[in-house]
């Protein structure tokens, strides 16, 4: 392998490792309608609450997190689902601390299907976005 096709290698895993890239303002999902993509999720639904909450729980024990604070508010901004075998959601959360401190956060989730009538979920990111 040549160094140049090392170099583009390197710079393909490091763009792919980069934070996430949209803004608290733009939108999250474009909803093309296309068969197995992403579609708009209600942001009130139960389970929509639950992922954004999971999210926010993750984010605020992770060492990515500038916010000390004890309790939390989670509320989804914007959620997108995608339907596989459960659910996997791309959700914008707005974490607010109870002292008034306050981040956005972009997070992904897996909800598989019920087991015993609870459902599981996995949430695979959870990273800062830009103001």
């Amino acid at each position: 392998m040549s160094r140049f096709s090392c170099f583009i290698v390197l710079l393909l895993c490091a763009c792919a490792a980069a934070a996430p890239t949209i803004s608290a303002d733009e939108e999250l999902c474009d909803d093309q309608g296309l068969a197995g993509g992403f579609h708009k999720a209600d942001t009130s639904s139960s389970q929509t609450q639950d992922v954004a909450v999971a999210v926010a729980d993750q984010f605020m024990s992770s060492d990515h997190n500038p916010l000390d604070c004890g309790e939390f508010a989670a509320v989804p901004l914007q959620a997108c689902t995608q339907v596989v075998a459960g659910l996997n959601y791309e959700v914008l959360v707005n974490i607010t601390c109870a002292d008034g401190g306050s981040i956005v956060v972009l997070g992904t989730a897996f909800v598989g299907l019920p087991v015993d009538g609870k459902q599981q979920i996995e949430v695979e990111s959870a990273e800062e976005v830009s103001p």
